[in-house]
């Protein structure tokens, strides 16, 4: 019997589809706090400033953290999830990944400010409370467009590395090519006898 096409029975789906599933929402601690996210509408932006005073001083709102609050507290960047290493044996170049945006928005959603509220406050959504300005920049949205010398994109590796990339798969492409071409090549000369 083949499996393509064969219903796969789940287990967990009959908790979900009649209101018995749990989620991280569904759960409360004593002492727990919420988090309220504050995310950049922008592609690509220089912040020139945030001001949290109010969220901080509201009712029930615990702590407000931005991105230089948290580079003054020498918090530490999110890690790739693992390191690869190139066709030379150095270790990839991974760049930095504050937690909360400091000075430059690079993507649509991007993490600004992080507030904690205690579960009996009022301050639900507190995006009122902040106030910030940036400065949008034109945003590439082709990795071509990106490598081109004064584009608005954040070096993340050596052009060369980037460069020696496109040059392997441009061989890679190569190879496949010629290998199709004389894969056909020999289909017509089967063919033919």
């Amino acid at each position: 019997m083949s499996v393509i096409g064969t219903p796969v029975r789940r287990r967990e789906d009959y908790r979900f589809i009649t209101g018995q599933g749990t989620y991280t929402d569904d759960i409360n601690r004593p002492g727990q706090l919420y988090a309220y996210i504050l995310r950049s509408p922008h592609a690509n932006a220089r912040i020139t400033g945030i001001d949290t005073a109010a969220a901080a001083s509201a009712p029930g709102v615990v702590a407000v953290y931005t991105g230089k609050d948290m580079a003054a507290d020498e918090i530490g960047g999110l890690p790739c999830g693992w390191q690869i290493h190139s066709k030379d044996g150095s270790p990839m170049v991974e760049p930095p990944h504050p937690p909360l945006v400091t000075d430059r928005v690079r993507y649509v959603g991007q993490i600004g400010v992080v507030k904690f509220d205690d579960p009996q406050s009022l301050v639900r959504e507190g995006s009122g409370l902040y106030s910030s300005s940036a400065a949008p920049v034109p945003a590439e949205s082709s990795v071509v467009q990106g490598m081109i010398e004064g584009s608005n994109v954040q070096p993340v590796l050596e052009l060369t590395r980037m460069m020696q990339t496109l040059r392997d798969f441009q061989a890679a492409q190569q190879v496949v090519d010629s290998q199709h071409e004389m894969s056909l090549d020999a289909i017509n000369k089967i063919a033919k006898v």
